[in-house]
């Protein structure tokens, strides 16, 4: 450490320069694990898909051919981010009726109600509204396509 000093730097510098190593490190450390853990998931996966899908399993595995490691991990790694939010946000299931009905009745309220929609509209907040209707009503017709099986109308055999 004396060298460095010595060289012109300043103790805050090194100082910044030893937490920025340890917390590239850590990261490192982290990333390695996260790894490590989607790697040990990904092999358990494939391990319960062989065992219940059994024969067709087998065979869209090997339909997938080299994009089969890198799925299994994406999405090991995609389960993981989501079980970390769900337990960094505190999120949970309704534990209730009363918590369920209370939703929906505050939803409805507010729909019904003009005061509301006048402070959506006088502070902005009308275009996130719309862009998650938006949102709502595109999954709605992306289920009804894939319920279809058509992409438009219905299949109607005569």
């Amino acid at each position: 450490m004396l060298p460095r000093l010595l060289s012109g730097q300043s103790p805050s510098t090194l100082i910044r320069r030893q937490a920025s190593t340890s917390t590239s490190e850590k990261a490192t450390e982290m990333a390695s694990k996260a790894s490590q853990t989607a790697t040990k998931y990904a092999g358990e996966l494939g391990a319960t898909a062989q065992k219940y899908a059994g024969p067709l399993g087998e065979r869209l595995g090997n339909m997938a051919g080299s994009y089969r490691e890198p799925i299994q991990y994406n999405s090991s790694v995609f389960l993981h981010i989501l079980k970390t939010v769900y337990k960094r946000e505190n999120l949970a299931p309704p534990t209730s009726l009363h918590q369920i009905t209370s939703a929906y009745r505050t939803m409805f309220d507010r729909a019904k109600s003009l005061p509301y929609w006048q402070d959506l509209y006088s502070s902005g907040e009308y275009k996130k509204v719309a862009i998650g209707a938006t949102e709502v009503y595109g999954i709605f017709k992306i289920g009804e396509i894939l319920g279809r099986r058509s992409l438009i109308g219905y299949n109607v055999e005569e």
